[in-house]
């Protein structure tokens, strides 16, 4: 314990330390957050219908940059951490939304490193983003793409005990668009040419901080993730090519498949108030089972339009997908019958409350397997979100 002198001297030292960064013109950190809590109803097919507060991907973070003006150049930063408002409890299992350090030149770009999602450097999905404007926030059971983006095996959802979990154990891994989001390891570019942006990501998706030694694991390396993003925005379009390319230094087991290829389009157009926007992607796997549909083809569409006379925003999204091969993770699910498709529907009413703050109303249905049954997922939800 410090005693009263000891924390007098650090009190002191903190004063001094700010009063000296300010003199400097050194710029303290950005603190930033949102809580989002909903009340959520959520049943599998006939299935009791189970009621639980809901947190969104509640978050708080920091975030920071410092600048040398007379060169044009800068260094950013920052952290983010999930929560559940619900409990207290970490998000994403303990694991930070991003952490990143970054440098900035005005001629030759950006370039960032670190666990890296949407906020900082995510190509493909960012794409997405600028034309799909998710009803259910992209989160939670009302999810459309997912953080990880890999769900492609063979459509299942899931339910257990009402008992054991508050909404009734639905395991909702039902994202239909399959741009990833968030990776680790990471290293991100950017350049901004006029109306036109290049994005682009490596991720090293190997064991983390294990270098390949005989006899050993082979380590971060051996499993690569990249992707390029050419985007576009003129008057009131938007226009996006995108292409992700997965390569594995192991060979991959007889009895599975892994994701290898995704190339996407995406194009939106605001008119007014009123956005539309589009995306189509082909994914691809690599895998060495018979039988086996190695592409996959995935749409979207998103339609948001204000209320009239009101500070409300109605949204629509409609997503459909192939199911192909079996899941990314190697589990060996079973495999979708022929011509299997993902189906989601989400319908949302979004009502802007104060500036940051929203109040929502969303509707949410997945059909995970079109040629299975007891499948289908219906989420009602209604909450509140604030930003700060």
């Amino acid at each position: 314990m410090l005693s009263t002198c000891e924390r007098m001297i650090v009190v002191a030292g903190m004063i001094l330390w700010a009063q000296t960064a300010q003199a400097e013109g050194l710029k303290r950190p950005e603190f930033y957050g949102r809580i989002n809590l909903a009340i959520e109803a959520a049943r599998v097919d006939g299935g009791n219908r189970e009621v639980a507060l809901k947190s969104y991907a509640s978050r708080l973070g920091f975030r920071g940059e410092e600048s040398i003006v007379d060169e044009g150049r800068s260094v950013f930063y920052g952290v983010e951490a999930q929560f559940l408002g619900d409990t207290g409890d970490n998000g994403l299992g303990g694991v930070l939304r991003n952490a990143y350090l970054g440098v900035k030149d005005e001629r030759l770009g950006k370039l960032v490193v670190g666990r890296l999602d949407s906020a900082v450097n995510a190509p493909l999905y960012s794409q997405l983003a600028k034309v799909i404007r998710f009803a259910g926030f992209d989160t939670g059971n009302l999810i459309l793409v997912s953080t990880g983006g890999r769900d492609t095996g063979s459509g299942q959802i899931s339910t257990g005990s009402a008992g054991a979990s508050p909404t009734g154990g639905i395991s909702a891994v039902t994202q239909t668009i399959l741009a990833r989001q968030r990776v680790s390891n990471a290293i991100g570019y950017s350049k901004d040419w006029g109306d036109f942006k290049l994005e682009a990501r490596l991720a090293n998706a190997g064991n983390n901080d294990v270098v390949g030694v005989a006899g050993g694991p082979r380590g971060e390396t051996d499993a690569r993730e990249f992707e390029l993003a050419v985007s576009a925005k003129r008057s009131d379009w938007f226009y996006g090519l995108g292409l992700e390319k997965d390569s594995h230094a192991s060979a991959i087991p007889s009895d599975r498949s892994r994701f290898s290829q995704r190339i996407q389009a995406v194009l939106g157009y605001k008119i007014g108030g009123t956005s539309v926007g589009a995306s189509v992607a082909r994914n691809s796997v690599e895998t060495n089972r018979t039988g086996v549909n190695k592409h996959g083809n995935e749409f979207a569409l998103s339609v948001a339009v204000p209320v009239r006379n009101t500070r409300s925003t109605l949204i629509a999204n409609y997503a459909l997908r192939d199911l192909f091969g079996t899941d990314n993770t190697q589990t060996g699910q079973p495999l979708p019958l022929a011509g299997a498709k993902r189906r989601q529907f989400a319908l949302g009413v979004h009502y802007d409350w104060t500036p940051s703050s929203k109040m929502y109303a969303i509707l949410n249905l997945t059909d995970a397997n079109s040629k299975s049954d007891n499948n289908q997922l219906s989420v009602y939800s209604m909450g509140l979100l604030h930003q700060f």
